[in-house]
């Protein structure tokens, strides 16, 4: 990948306020000042200035917190390598180089296909409406020994994508990256995979994750597919066997446009290339065995709900695509951890010395990964001798379907060995009081009142799970009032 700072006036419009001081070499790119904490290469980052404007505009012009890129840098800037601002920074003119353009949002995404299309190593891109996270830290956490680029967090979105590609300037050795719903519409730049051009495109789920802003489960599908309109040629497609039908064959039908390699997982669909032979629920670490193609594998987990597992199955095959020989990588499945709140479990101690497991689960809450959670506590639940607790939380962005989606979710509670549910968030309100006789369900205003009776319910050796959206209150808090008001084990 050449150097280009030097021949940035050749490549774009625009030119250096200051020139003296080029860096020779960039290896970093941000626009975001709290990412520059431990930074160890400010003197070769190349900070694009995004002004208030431009993060509106790549917001659909809603309102969004956003602190003008110029005034983020005004004390740190003579630390940087290169700015690329639209306004030059008068006191940083003898400190450091700035080179001017008419619009930084739009040098990004120019500045970051341009360095795509110099990267010749692996890029994975992954979406899905539960799922894609967790897949891309499982790649991550496999490929622990290589370089690999990938999403701080959860930062999935449009304006996210052409950050991280404008990061292969430090020559990753593989690129993995979860590419959100609002990153694959037509707004603006359009589809962002076509700027990503992944050689490897995986859909992990289609649910009701976005049923606000879609008709129904065809449309979000047709707009999940929109991943493989940047499939490099002979890449390949990994798609889930296990959602809607119709959806899968949406979903089908667009990767095969674009690639004959499709390959496909399933928990059960013996039809997949691969699938789930069995899983066997132990309290604290769960034994997965898969058929892989003609062989047959196992594997430890420590969190095994079938959504982690099926997960499991993308990331396997993303190796095996990539040429891995992935019976060398399963061993490292044992102590993988995904992000804080998914599926996080944490032996605690109450003040009066019970002993519970809480798994938080509150990372998000759509359908499937619900289902999952309910599931996933069923299935351990008989090796616990103490009280069962599910502690649902509304889930978001359901649009028409929120008050019959919420009431199925209580009817497959209740038909679960589960001693205890506890509620939160209006969606659930009308839900429990038209159910107030059943002495299993109760409802909570707060997460605080929330808290304490779940910590005066647990007896020992209990199982509590926390499930619910991170958005639309504060329900992702209750896990980390819970462990402040405990002990941990």
């Amino acid at each position: 990948m050449e150097n280009i700072i030097k021949k940035l006036p050749s490549y774009f419009e625009g030119y250096y306020a200051n020139d003296n001081k080029l860096p020779l070499e960039i290896t970093n790119v941000e626009y975001f000042l709290p990412h520059f904490k431990n930074l160890k290469n400010m003197n070769q980052t190349m900070f694009i200035s995004i002004s208030k404007e431009r993060r509106v505009f790549v917001n659909k012009g809603k309102d969004v917190s956003w602190t003008d890129g110029n005034e983020q840098i005004k004390d740190i800037g003579n630390r940087l390598g290169l700015i690329v601002t639209e306004k030059v920074i008068p006191h940083l003119l003898n400190e450091t180089p700035q080179f001017i353009v008419d619009n930084t949002w739009e040098f990004m995404l120019s500045f970051s296909e341009m360095i795509r299309n110099q990267y010749n190593n692996a890029v994975v891109a992954i979406t899905g409406s539960v799922g894609k996270s967790s897949t891309r830290l499982m790649i991550s956490h496999l490929l622990e020994e290589e370089l690999v680029l990938e999403n701080r967090g959860n930062h999935n979105v449009r304006f996210a994508m052409p950050l991280y590609l404008s990061k292969l300037v430090n020559k990753p050795d593989i690129c993995a990256l979860e590419v959100s719903i609002n990153a694959l519409n037509s707004y603006d730049s359009g589809n962002m995979t076509k700027i990503i051009k992944p050689s490897i495109a995986i859909v992990t789920s289609v649910g009701e994750a976005h049923m606000s802003s879609f008709r129904d489960l065809s449309s979000v599908a047709r707009m999940k597919s929109n991943i493989f309109e940047g499939l490099t040629d002979g890449g390949t497609a990994i798609i889930n066997r296990d959602m809607d039908e119709e959806a899968f064959t949406i979903v089908e039908k667009a990767a095969r446009l674009k690639t004959e390699n499709i390959l496909t997982y399933s928990i059960n669909n013996q039809s997949a290339d691969v699938y789930i032979k069995n899983v066997v629920h132990k309290k604290y670490i769960d034994e997965v065995k898969i058929q892989f193609f003609e062989k047959e594998y196992t594997y430890q987990l420590q969190t095994a709900s079938l959504g982690m597992v099926s997960n499991s199955l993308a990331s396997l095959l993303s190796l095996h695509v990539l040429g891995k020989p992935i019976e060398t990588y399963l061993n490292r499945f044992v102590d993988y951890r995904s992000l804080p709140k998914i599926m996080e479990k944490t032996q605690l101690k109450t003040q009066l010395e019970t002993v519970f497991l809480l798994v938080d689960d509150s990372h998000n809450a759509a359908v499937p990964s619900m289902i999952n959670a309910i599931d996933y506590g069923e299935s351990i639940a008989e090796q616990f001798s103490g009280k069962k607790i599910f502690v649902i939380g509304q889930i978001m962005d359901l649009g028409r379907i929120t008050a019959d989606t919420h009431q199925k979710m209580i009817e497959k509670l209740l038909d679960s060995d589960y001693d205890y549910i506890f509620g939160y968030g209006g969606h659930l309100k009308q839900i429990f009081i038209d159910n107030q006789e059943n002495t299993r369900l109760s409802w909570f205003e707060n997460v605080e009142e929330l808290r304490d009776i779940i910590l005066k319910t647990v007896t020992n050796d209990s199982l509590v799970i926390l499930k619910g959206s991170v958005t639309g209150g504060n329900f992702s808090s209750l896990g980390m009032k819970i462990k402040k008001s405990t002990f941990l084990v």
